[in-house]
């Protein structure tokens, strides 16, 4: 419930303050996609995960400003004999990014962006061994950097598929994201 509160206190901190710099809600959209987790363990693993997003329009020539909201899960199991581990890690992000849309012929038209994140980090635990079970959960809240390049393909109508890959640096879950998804302009 508290992170529900926070998203729309954000929310409503992004609205008014679009409103008060003359920018407007351009549209609204959402994907899917892929993600490579290298954890503080020395290994990686992988999974898929969601995004919604918003367009609110330029802050300068070329240069928009897409908030977004990302989520992923991902699980690692472990046999050792006759006991078995399990791993888990979820990130839910409140992403503020910024692209920059390249002036280029035709409706591809590739971007480069970065952003900052609120990464809401959950890791579970659970080991088996011998019918008995153990489990344990911690949580961390982290600041990430966003790291983004891709393309939007400009159709005629209001859809715009999208495409992207990201790197997140965040303390000890530096992620790989490869999304694409679909924009629907207002």
């Amino acid at each position: 419930m508290k992170r529900f509160i926070f998203v729309v206190f954000c929310c409503v901190l992004i609205v008014g303050s679009t409103s008060a710099q003359g920018l407007a809600f351009w549209g609204i959209g959402g994907g899917m996609g892929f993600v490579n987790v290298s954890n503080g363990f020395g290994s990686s693993t992988s999974g898929f995960g969601l995004n919604a997003r918003a367009d609110i329009g330029d802050i300068a020539k070329n240069l928009r400003l897409i908030p977004e909201i990302n989520f992923w899960s991902v699980s690692e199991n472990f046999d050792f004999f006759d006991e078995s581990f399990k791993w888990t890690w979820r990130d839910f992000a409140v992403n503020a990014n910024v692209h920059y849309f390249f002036d280029v012929e035709g409706s591809l038209q590739p971007f480069l962006g970065g952003g900052l994140g609120l990464n809401f980090i959950t890791l579970s635990f659970t080991d088996t061994f011998m019918e008995e079970t153990f489990s344990a959960s911690s949580s961390t809240t982290e600041i990430g950097v966003n790291l983004i390049g891709g393309a939007q393909l400009n159709l005629d109508g209001p859809v715009k598929p999208y495409a992207e890959f990201r790197y997140v640096l965040v303390s000890n879950m530096n992620h790989l994201m490869i999304q694409a998804g679909i924009m629907y302009a207002f």
